[in-house]
């Protein structure tokens, strides 16, 4: 280990002039390269990433940087809250992925909608808590990273680039993250495609004990808003390629007819983080670094995995006691609605696979409702009241009117 380096004293030109000559090619393991791992490309792709991460680091208004790489993309760097931050403050971490997404992705060379769905996944965790999201690091992991200007290398690089940029726009600090080529333990269901990836990452995100949202604020009467979503969001991925192979044959992917519902699934995520940590009064710091809240929200569900059943219900409701009727849904996007059909799903189960035309369900008073989705607008989301909580003798129950057949179903 160079200590100059680690402890942040300043190296001389000449050093900092050799540690940044590029590798050449003759002395870095061609046996290697051959075996599936390319140490020059890695090194370059790592050099492109460590430029993404550092061109993020003053987007935080939470989160410092301590950047003691001088300019390499190894080396520490190390963050803390900012100053000015309450005292109270804490940081935690949610780890998530893009689970087999990825392979959406890739056959639709949709690199940007692969890296909005890490930030949806990872992103959603802290803020449904009553989070400010600060800072990413991540893993992305691949068959292969080919080589510099290659169909493959320029997938990820702009998955990189894309990450970089909705870091930016969400107040993020990418700090640093890991690239790994992995040759055969990275597949995927496609085998005439290049492009095979897995990517996951963890969220740091500040909290505040004033304004989480853990649902002991939940009360009989109060309202239930869904945020749109128009696409299949992170999850639902094994399905959906289930669904395909039904409709369109094992070999899917190939056939020419199945290459818009393909960009359809792959459609980018919407991301409702910054919208939901504005009403949390994240934007809006007191003389004592504290977040000031526009609506109290008392609890929030991200519908991913195990759709409203499990997200809303089992997780928040019912543990509460709370029982809910929701007959004002959105309806499902176009293409999940094809998607149900193609697998042969019915009755409750679409509701227990996918978010079918809610990603994000939050309750809040009745007398915040009409505030609540008039700031979603501005924000760019299409929120709308979908049902009430309530308490009732016996068990706590859910009931859907489905969007697909127009029959009430209970949970």
């Amino acid at each position: 280990m160079n200590a100059g380096l680690f402890f942040g004293k300043k190296r001389s030109k000449k050093e900092k002039t050799n540690e940044r000559l590029p590798m050449k090619k003759k002395s870095v393991a061609p046996s290697y390269a051959e075996d599936g791992v390319n140490l020059v490309e890695g090194d370059t792709f790592s050099k492109f990433c460590g430029g993404v991460c550092r061109s993020t680091y003053e987007y935080s208004h939470l989160i410092k940087v301590n950047d003691m790489s001088e300019g390499h993309f190894r080396g520490p760097r190390t963050f803390r809250i900012r100053t000015g931050i309450s005292k109270y403050c804490q940081l935690s971490g949610d780890c998530d992925g893009n689970g087999t997404r990825v392979i959406m992705d890739a056959i639709a060379n949709t690199p940007e909608s692969a890296a909005t769905t890490l930030i949806a996944m990872t992103g959603m965790d802290g803020v449904r808590y009553g989070g400010r999201n600060g800072l990413l690091l991540n893993q992305l992991d691949t068959s292969s990273l080919g080589k510099n200007g290659d169909s493959v290398n320029k997938f990820f690089r702009s998955a990189i680039a894309s990450l970089g940029n909705l870091a930016k726009q969400q107040g993020l600090v990418l700090l640093k993250g890991e690239t790994a080529e992995m040759g055969p333990c990275v597949g995927s269901q496609s085998l005439d495609i290049s492009v095979r990836f897995t990517w996951c990452g963890t969220m740091i995100s500040v909290f505040h004990p004033d304004v989480m949202i853990t649902g002991t604020e939940l009360a009989p009467g109060q309202t239930l808003i869904a945020l749109r979503e128009y696409g299949l969001r992170g999850n639902g991925g094994s399905s959906a390629r289930k669904a395909f192979a039904k409709r369109y044959g094992p070999e899917w992917y190939k056939v020419p007819a199945a290459q818009q519902d393909i960009q359809q699934v792959a459609a980018p995520c919407v991301l409702y983080e910054n919208f939901l940590q504005f009403l949390n009064g994240w934007n809006d710091l007191s003389s004592t670094g504290a977040p000031q809240p526009h609506i109290r929200i008392s609890a929030i569900a991200h519908i991913t995995g195990g759709g409203i059943p499990s997200k809303l219900f089992g997780d928040i409701l019912k543990p509460a006691g709370f029982s809910c009727v929701l007959d004002n849904l959105w309806a499902p996007p176009p293409i999940m609605t094809k998607l149900v059909e193609w697998r042969g799903i019915s009755g409750k189960e679409p509701y227990d696979t996918y978010h079918c035309g809610g990603g994000v369900i939050a309750v809040v008073d009745k007398a915040d409702v009409q505030r609540f989705c008039e700031i979603a607008n501005t924000f760019g989301h299409e929120a709308k009241p979908v049902g009430e909580i309530f308490k009732k003798k016996g068990k706590p129950t859910l009931s859907i009117r489905s969007q697909f057949d127009s029959r009430t179903y209970t949970w």
